[in-house]
């Protein structure tokens, strides 16, 4: 074996800079997707509510107190005894689920039709 060629160096710069410009375009993509307000859908025993994503608050649902901040939902306090809906975190897109309060939170990211990064 004789190292690296001229060839094989070239091939993987070319490489580099071809997942570099790739992964550009996907982060970009993912940020204009985020930027987009979506809907947060909260069903309860009895009741549906619906609260955009747009704007930052803060809320009490009942036994949750829930914080909305730029297009993520958490549960920042319930009265479950484990609180694994606590513990969940943020979630930009998905459901978090108290079963024991029978509360589901239904976060639906905006979406857009038409061109995808693969088609751009």
């Amino acid at each position: 074996m004789k190292g690296i060629r001229k060839n094989d160096l070239l091939f993987f710069v070319a490489l580099f800079f071809l997942m570099a410009l790739f992964g550009r375009v996907a982060l970009h993509q993912r940020e204009r997707a985020s930027s987009a307000a979506g809907e947060l859908v909260i069903q309860r025993p009895g009741e549906t509510l619906t609260v955009s994503l747009d704007k930052d608050s803060k809320f009490s649902i009942g036994t949750h107190m829930v914080e909305i901040s730029g297009g993520r939902v958490r549960v920042t306090e319930a009265s479950c005894p484990l609180k694994i809906c606590e513990k969940q975190g943020w979630v930009t897109e998905g459901v978090i689920i108290c079963a024991p309060n029978r509360t589901a939170l239904i976060v639906c990211p905006a979406r857009k039709e038409g061109y995808d990064v693969i088609t751009q």
